[in-house]
């Protein structure tokens, strides 16, 4: 829009009429549009000013001759209903509630209500200027961080559309920000992302000013605020102060909120104008988006600040001399969960089960998730430490949590007690072996009696009372606890015998005598058969007389 010409411009075209300048030159030299020169002839003729011969005017006249007064305005079809239109807004009445009120009898849309309002009645909106005060910015004293919401963009690892936002981490004194794209918000993006911003400034400030979201601070307060247990790991580690912002205060940390308007502004719109304009494409490409955002920060950077000599690159090495050093050890992420143990005496952890000791059922632990380690406590002590599953849905338990009695059912899988035979020694993984592959029958119940003769007898004297019951051929439960019970795993196996002395032909000999001494002997179904042949011939002998002749 053209600026309105002053009273001093308009005296100055009068000067150059009254010199027999022609318009197009005035037009020429000043700018000055020609009709507005010609209104300025026209009433200099009216007034007689271009006579050469007569004084020239003075510039109060020229004024008063073209700015006759004010045109009498056309009154606003709601002036009739400006006291009652007061009253309302002395009430803080919404101006949805004005419209309804005055529909019926002026029929207008609710934006023209609020129009005339502001325009009628600018006392009811008009707020005092609040004094603010200029910051004095320290070197390698802040970093402000915080999220910005990005849209939508195409991921083409998930291949759909995927919400984005863009993480700012900047630096208050250089105005330098590390700037990234993520696709949420959590616990664990947010620390990923201060431990880039770390690296890529190459050292730590002493403070970090975010806002109150849950990935930094778990309950805001003005007084105490309770801070995300990870984030004050991290703050431990690296050596910098967290300063949050207070409830309500975002402009605490205003610079990190320009810089995400600024990227909203000046990267988002003209990559979407340029996207949709020059490459016909509709939706933006999560990895372009990265790839500009990264041009876009190094072009950025070089700009010289408003008001300074230096620019953001400049400014930032200086700074980067005071900035903490980086620790030597890299940091571990950690996360922290609050839960509740179960009846199962278990916990839910990333989709898998992790056993707890059976006295803290209903009772709530905190849970710290390592890359390497599960940890479980409780009051500030560990009552638990698991590796993590391989798989989601795994459960992770630990014998000694199990509740008395219950060890023998739930422990019951084959892996088990495998490990705990082969934690005694190799006499009892042999005889566990021997009974697990026994065909016909399923041996993992007497397996778990067998095992718990250990506990009973002693670990010695069960791996002995094993080593007999190989000798002799004789694995079972109750061969082996009639051993432990007449101490007969004291006494040493006889040396013709043993298995160690004698070959495999010897051994195999051996056997098949013991097998030739049970070929004459009847089978329980042949036995049956001849007690019920005395039982007929006792009870009906006319009967098994014809049984016999008629088969």
């Amino acid at each position: 829009m053209p600026r309105r010409k002053s009273v001093q411009d308009i005296y100055d075209l009068l000067l150059r009429l009254r010199r027999g300048e022609g318009i197009r030159a005035i037009q020429r030299q000043t700018g000055t549009h020609r009709t507005v020169i010609r209104d300025v002839r026209k009433l200099a003729e009216e007034r007689g000013w271009l006579d050469e011969n007569q004084p020239a005017p003075l510039l109060s006249d020229v004024e008063r001759a073209w700015n006759p007064g004010p045109v009498t305005a056309k009154v606003h079809g709601l002036e009739a209903y400006a006291d009652e239109i007061r009253d309302y807004l002395k009430e803080e009445c919404s101006f949805l509630a004005i419209h309804r009120a005055l529909m019926g009898r002026y029929p207008c849309d609710e934006s023209t209500v609020r129009r005339f309002a502001h325009r009628r009645f600018p006392e009811f909106f008009s707020q005092p200027e609040r004094p603010g005060l200029a910051r004095v910015h320290v070197c390698g004293d802040v970093m402000e961080v915080d999220f910005g919401d990005l849209g939508t963009a195409f991921d083409p690892a998930s291949n759909r559309q995927r919400r984005i936002w863009v993480f700012s981490g900047r630096l208050r004194h250089p105005r330098h920000a590390f700037r990234c794209i993520v696709m949420d918000q959590t616990t664990e993006t947010f620390l990923h992302c201060l431990r880039q911003s770390f690296d890529f400034f190459g050292g730590v400030p002493k403070r970090v000013v975010p806002d109150n979201l849950k990935a930094a601070v778990v309950k805001a307060s003005f007084e105490d605020p309770i801070l995300n247990r990870s984030f004050y790991d991290m703050a431990i580690h690296y050596g910098f102060q967290i300063a949050p912002c207070d409830p309500y205060e975002p402009k605490q940390k205003g610079g990190v909120e320009n810089d995400i308007k600024f990227i909203k502004r000046d990267f988002l719109r003209v990559l979407r104008v340029r996207c949709q304009r020059q490459l016909g494409q509709e939706t933006l490409k999560l990895d372009a988006m990265r790839y500009e955002l990264e041009q876009w920060s190094q072009r950025v950077s070089e700009r010289r600040i408003a008001g300074m000599k230096e620019t953001v690159a400049e400014l930032f090495a200086n700074e980067q001399q005071v900035l903490l050093p980086l620790p030597v050890t890299s940091w571990e992420p950690v996360s922290w969960l609050q839960t509740r143990v179960t009846r199962e005496w278990r916990i839910r952890v990333h989709k898998s089960y992790y056993s707890v000791p059976y006295a803290l059922i209903g009772e709530e632990v905190m849970v710290e998730v390592r890359h390497q380690q599960i940890a479980i406590h409780h009051q500030h002590s560990v009552v638990a430490v698991h590796k993590p599953t391989e798989r989601d849905g795994d459960y992770a338990c630990n014998p000694e949590h199990a509740p008395p009695g219950y060890a023998g059912i739930v422990f019951d899988s084959v892996e088990h007690i495998q490990r705990q035979a082969e934690a005694i020694g190799p006499a009892a993984m042999e005889a566990v072996e021997r009974m697990l592959h026994a065909p016909g029958r399923c041996q993992r119940r007497s397996l778990r009696r067998l095992l718990a003769l250990e506990s009973t007898f002693g670990r010695d004297r069960f791996e002995a009372a094993c080593k007999r019951a190989l000798h002799y051929d004789s694995v079972n439960v109750t061969s082996i606890r009639s051993i432990l019970t007449n101490e007969l795993d004291q006494l040493p196996l006889e040396p013709s015998e043993s298995l160690e002395e004698n070959s495999p032909q010897e051994a195999e000999a051996s056997s098949h005598q013991q097998r030739q001494a049970f070929i004459h002997a009847r089978t329980s179904a042949e036995f049956l058969a001849i007690t019920l042949n005395i039982n007929l011939m006792l009870i009906i002998p006319e009967m098994y007389t014809w049984t016999t002749t008629h088969p």
